[in-house]
C-alpha cells in the first residue's frame, strides 16, 4: 500500500480539476473547459509526490518519551464562561464548556471522542483514548505495548475538573490494577 496519493494519476487529475472548480467558484467564474496540459500535470505531480515522500521520511520513525502519570486541571466557571466560544454558545453548560476547552487546548486527541461517554444529568464525561502500539522500543527492547490514555471531566457549581491518566504498559492486567489504585485514591472536595 502506498500512502502517497500524489503518485495515483486518477486521484491527482481529479484533485487538480476539483481545485480548478473551487477556484472558479471563489472567483465567481465558470471553470475552464480546456484540459490541463499533460506536461504541467506531470511536473506538478512529480514535485508534490517528492515533497510528500520527503516530509514522510522526515517524520518517521516517530519517537516519543511517555511520562506516565495523573494530570489534573481545575477549570473555574468564570474562566470557562469568559471564552469567545462561550459567548457564541450561551446554551451550553459547564460540562460542555469544559469539554470544549480541553478539545481546543489540545488535551484531547481525536481518539478521545470515539470513546466519550457523557452523563449530563450527573455532569460527568469520561473517555478512553488508549491505543495499542506494535513493535515499539521500550528500555532498549522491541515489544508491543499499550499507551493508556483515560480520563474524565466532572463539574460542580463553580468549576470543572479534568483528570487524565496516561500510563504505558505491556501487560493488560497491570493497567487494570493501576487504574483501580488511581480511582481509589481520588478525593474531590467542594
Amino acid at each position: 500500500m502506498n500512502l502517497n496519493l500524489f503518485k495515483n494519476d486518477e486521484y491527482f487529475e481529479a484533485m487538480l480539476r476539483a481545485q480548478q472548480e473551487m477556484t472558479a467558484l471563489f472567483l465567481e467564474q465558470d471553470a475552464p473547459e480546456e484540459e490541463i496540459p499533460e506536461a504541467v500535470i506531470q511536473e506538478m505531480q512529480a514535485f508534490l509526490s517528492e515533497a510528500f515522500d520527503s516530509s514522510l521520511v522526515s517524520m518517521l520513525p516517530v519517537q516519543k518519551n511517555v511520562h506516565s502519570g495523573v494530570y489534573v486541571i481545575p477549570l473555574s466557571r468564570e474562566f470557562l464562561e469568559e471564552s469567545v466560544m462561550a459567548e457564541m454558545t450561551p446554551f451550553m453548560n459547564l460540562l460542555d464548556y469544559g469539554l470544549q476547552f480541553m478539545n481546543f487546548s489540545g488535551y484531547f486527541n481525536p481518539g478521545s471522542f470515539q470513546n466519550l461517554i457523557m452523563d449530563q444529568e450527573n455532569q460527568i464525561a469520561s473517555f478512553n483514548a488508549s491505543v495499542s502500539l506494535g513493535n515499539v522500543e521500550i528500555d532498549g527492547r522491541k515489544t508491543d505495548a499499550i499507551l493508556n490514555n483515560i480520563g474524565f471531566i466532572v463539574t460542580g457549581h463553580e468549576r470543572a475538573i479534568f483528570v487524565n491518566l496516561i500510563y504505558l504498559s505491556v501487560d493488560n492486567i497491570a493497567v487494570y490494577e493501576s487504574l483501580q489504585d488511581f480511582l481509589e485514591s481520588l478525593r474531590f472536595t467542594g
